[in-house]
């Protein structure tokens, strides 16, 4: 069973601008990243 990781944060921008390189970093370990924010306009690879 895989680790989840969650991320709550009151505005996608701020995910992507502080915290994506940590999501991903996780996810290259073997994390299943969740994230809670606002409405997501962004589409993310």
């Amino acid at each position: 069973m895989a680790i989840r990781l969650l991320f709550v944060v009151n505005t996608t921008d701020f995910f992507l601008s502080h915290r994506l390189p940590v999501a991903l970093a996780a996810q290259r370990e073997g994390y299943v990243v969740h994230l809670v924010s606002d409405w997501l306009a962004y589409e993310v690879r």
